[in-house]
């Protein structure tokens, strides 16, 4: 505080320089073609005073010191403090029995101009210790003498770069000041500006808001243009880091100067026709800075983009000058203030014309650049004017249009609540013993907890950093035949509860018009289009990740996604498509009769075909001979007719495969392997039992060793195998697998979803087999004519072998190997019965049939009895 005190003499000092510079610019000669002898100040008398900063005029020129061309806009704010005023003295409730007056200033959109009259605000008064109320008559009759009472409070100024000017000194002197318009977040610390309150939120949130709509529209490529000014600096880089993280790219980030705009306007210009793939461009400055820019855009034909207008010339009237293959479709970014009916009201009923009126030489200015009026206009003639100007529904519509005044409205509101706490008013009087002094440091605090019911919200209220609650509207610039129609069609609030910013609004109501040959047609603004599918994307590094190329993916990768950083390999089995976008099954391998393996397969089995055949066919034939008929026709036809099925299987196999034919390949085998342990097994006890009884007739007689005793017992062991595994098929059914080759070829094979019907199989194989070894080892010692032990046991020896062979190879290969082993497999353990049991027997038929003879047989058999008997 001491520090702050004695800081003060230099700040006066500072500024009174300042003001003595800038000041000859209010009353200076007319020197300046074009430029406007105008009245800085609209002041009102009144028991407490508001300060107010207001760029009435534009275009200040600091080498001239004059002020020309009226802004719209900055008389309409002033209006709205006016009207704010007027509304709170004709309240009861609000600062009863006090009466606000205002001292309005034109800072010419200057922010020189501003700091000239922020020290007037501010300096110590010529009275000590003055108080804050002039209630007396006396000294109400003074109320011409700007001394006899300072604002308590100041409502302005509308740019950030004015109020950051403004707002450091004001916080030197403890003197409040609400902002209607400045958006910067510099003007949120609150260690420098901690005396700074707006009614408007942070341009923070409008960077937010810029972000959302791109990445709503799905922009990816924009430019992003501002006034090099404290609030164009601030907001483009906030909008830039936001953009990034959202991976939205802005190749072109220009600002322009605000002095001396024109240079860079077109440089900037140029460079965006240089660039016609950027469609969208966002416009970052105040209303007169915008209008500048698009006029210079209207003039270097930049026509069919999209501009993202913010807060500054969103909604600006003068926008109605300007072509609509410039800026119609633009998406303006502009505060939401709900609806002033009341005040458009009082503006229609303003008495331009009345003589008393303090802010009446502005009027005269505004109709002398609207109307081409002459400044020195009668009374009489100045009310057919005015008449004609409300009559004049274009003139008045642009004038009338709503802007940032409720945010004026409310600022003025604010104070005066703020001054209500801090005088301790009740509904009947306030406290009328405070100094300025006092009151002023009372307003700051009551500022911070006030809360009230305000036009642009229904509950305000100033944040912790003096910042109001960020709502916006987004509208649509849609042309018509006199100018533009601002079309409401989104809203962004920050504070709504279910997380989503943005709501876009899309009922018919609400449709938005583009600025492009399809009106209807959402612009894209991106340097290169999406990679398709079957392509992949790389950015090029001049350009980090704004422009891209797309390439196509190698041979058999894919990618199945837009802009794909990768191709992905397909997995073995699949193929790429043409497209590249998609991996698809290979289409399966069959065999085919010309394939070696199948020629050489088929040569085989038709082979050992031929030979089974060969030795059924001399079975038959020499069915009546001693050697075949001791084979036991009977069993010899089914043993022979269980091997021909064996030859079925590897056939089964070469087809395309089902789970039918794999079903019905093991069926088979278990069918053809049963029949030959079986009738291995009862042919082999028939023997023993005919030679190793000692009543052989009673043998003969008996139902076990007779033809039809052997084919029960036979087909008992077939169904009972048989059965078995087609139960445990139906149990743990045999499906159709795929196997890739290396080089990506696909074969079928079966698979079985379990090893169960295979286990049990071999295991019954297995011990048939035993059986059958056990068995030969009895019949070793028969007559040789019927002697087969050597034969069986070299047979179930083959067949172990031939199921040892199957088994690993079953279980440790697939596809097209474990097929050509099985096939093999089954054919050659056919063919190994086959000659094992019969080979012998055909060389005793077909080369000595004289030992396949009566008299042969005879004497094997009683050379066997006269052997046993010797034995025993």
């Amino acid at each position: 505080m001491i520090a702050s005190i004695a800081l003060r003499p230099f700040w006066i000092g500072f500024y009174l320089i300042n003001l003595t510079y800038h000041l000859p610019a209010i009353v200076g000669s007319n020197d300046m073609k074009g430029s406007i002898n105008i009245q800085n100040q609209s002041y009102q008398t009144g028991d407490i005073i508001l300060g107010g900063l207001f760029d009435i005029h534009d275009l200040y020129d600091p080498d001239s010191n004059r002020c020309s061309s009226v802004n719209t806009r900055g008389l309409q704010y002033a209006q709205a403090m006016i009207y704010a005023i007027q509304s709170i003295n004709n309240n009861p409730h609000l600062l009863p029995n006090i009466q606000l007056g205002y001292d309005l200033m034109d800072t010419c959109s200057s922010s020189q101009l501003a700091l000239s009259y922020a020290i007037q605000y501010a300096q110590p008064s010529s009275k000590k210790d003055q108080q804050c109320c002039t209630t007396s008559e006396k000294d109400k009759s003074q109320g011409d003498d700007r001394n006899t009472t300072q604002p308590c409070i100041v409502i302005g100024a509308r740019t950030s770069e004015q109020s950051i000017s403004v707002a450091t000194l004001f916080n030197q002197y403890h003197l409040a000041q609400v902002s209607y318009a400045s958006t910067s977040r510099i003007l949120s610390n609150r260690v420098r500006f901690g005396t700074f309150f707006r009614t408007v939120p942070s341009d923070i949130n409008q960077a937010k808001v810029f972000v959302d709509i791109l990445s709503y529209f799905d922009w990816r490529y924009v430019a992003a243009i501002a006034a090099d000014d404290i609030y164009g600096q601030f907001l483009i880089n906030s909008l830039t880091a936001l953009a990034t993280q959202q991976g939205i790219c802005i190749p072109i980030q220009r600002r322009f100067s605000t002095t001396k705009p024109t240079a860079d306007i077109k440089d900037i210009i140029f460079s965006l026709l240089g660039h016609p793939e950027l469609r969208v461009i966002i416009l970052i400055c105040s209303e007169y800075q915008a209008i500048q820019f698009l006029r210079q855009a209207q003039k270097y034909n930049l026509t069919g983009r999209t501009f993202i207008a913010s807060d500054g010339w969103g909604d600006s009237p003068q926008l109605n000058d300007i072509r609509h293959d410039v800026v119609g479709g633009a998406l303006g970014v502009v505060l939401d203030q709900g609806l002033l009916t009341d005040f458009q009201s009082y503006l229609e009923k303003l008495d331009l014309c009345n003589p008393s009126r303090q802010d009446r030489s502005w009027w005269v200015n505004y109709w002398h650049q609207q109307l081409h009026i002459a400044h020195n206009i009668s009374i009489n003639d100045c009310y057919k004017k005015q008449n004609w100007l409300k009559n004049n529904s274009q003139v008045l519509q642009s004038f009338l249009a709503d802007g940032k005044s409720g945010y004026v409205i409310d600022s003025v509101f604010a104070a005066a609540h703020a001054i209500h706490q801090a005088l301790q008013c009740d509904d009947i009087e306030c406290r009328l013993d405070l100094s300025l002094t006092d009151l002023r440091h009372q307003i700051i605090h009551r500022l911070q907890n006030i809360t009230f019911d305000g036009v642009t919200n229904p509950s305000f209220q100033f944040d912790r950093y003096g910042n109001s609650r960020g709502i916006y509207t987004i509208i649509n610039l849609q042309p018509q035949l006199n100018g533009y129609n601002f079309v409401p069609v989104g809203l962004w609030n920050d504070s709504d509860i279910s997380g989503q910013e943005l709501f876009m609004l899309h009922d018919t109501n609400h449709h938005i018009v583009w600025n492009n040959l399809n009106d209807s047609q959402i612009p894209e603004s991106r340097c290169q289009n999406d990679c398709p599918p079957g392509t992949y994307i790389s950015f090029r590094t001049s350009h980090h990740s704004c422009c891209w190329d797309c390439f196509p993916c190698p041979s058999n990768t894919v990618s199945n996604v837009s802009n794909s950083p990768v191709c992905y390999s397909c997995p073995w089995g699949t193929i790429a498509n043409d497209q590249l976008s998609q991996c698809q099954n290979v289409e399966v391998t069959y065999l085919e009769i010309n394939d070696p393996i199948v020629i050489t397969l088929l040569t085989i089995v038709s082979l050992c075909a031929t030979i089974t055949l060969t030795v059924w066919i001399c079975m038959i034939v020499y069915r009546r001979t001693p050697i075949v008929r001791a084979a036991h026709r009977l069993l010899t036809h089914i043993l022979l007719f269980g091997i021909m099925f064996a030859y079925i299987i590897p056939i089964l196999l070469i087809l395309p495969l089902t789970s039918t034919i794999c079903s019905l390949a093991l069926l088979l085998f278990s069918f053809s392997c049963t029949c030959v342990l079986a009738c291995i097994m009862a042919k082999t006890q028939l023997m023993l039992g005919l030679f190793n009884v000692r009543n052989p007739s009673a043998v003969r007689h008996s139902l076990l060793y007779k033809s039809c005793g052997q084919f029960i017992i036979v087909s008992v062991l077939i169904i009972i195998v048989v059965a078995t595994v087609g139960i445990t098929l139906l149990l743990y059914p045999v499906t159709v697998g795929k196997y890739v080759t290396t080089d990506n070829q696909v074969y079928t094979y079966c698979r079985a979803t379990t090893k169960t019907p295979f286990i049990v199989l071999l295991s019954g194989l297995f011990i048939g087999n035993i059986i059958c070894i056990g068995l030969a080892y009895r019949a070793r010692k028969l007559p040789s004519n019927f002697n087969e032990a050597k034969h069986i046991f070299i047979t179930c020896l083959a067949m172990c072998m031939t199921l040892l062979y199957l088994v690993p190879f079953y279980f440790a290969t697939t596809g097209l190997a474990s097929t050509a082993a099985i096939a093999f497999g089954i054919t050659g353990f056919a063919i190994v019965v086959v000659l094992c049991l019969y080979s012998y027997k055909i060389y005793l038929i077909i080369i000595r049939p004289d030992l396949n003879t009566r008299r042969s047989t005879r004497r094997t058999v009683s050379r066997y009895s006269f052997t046993q008997k010797s034995i025993k």
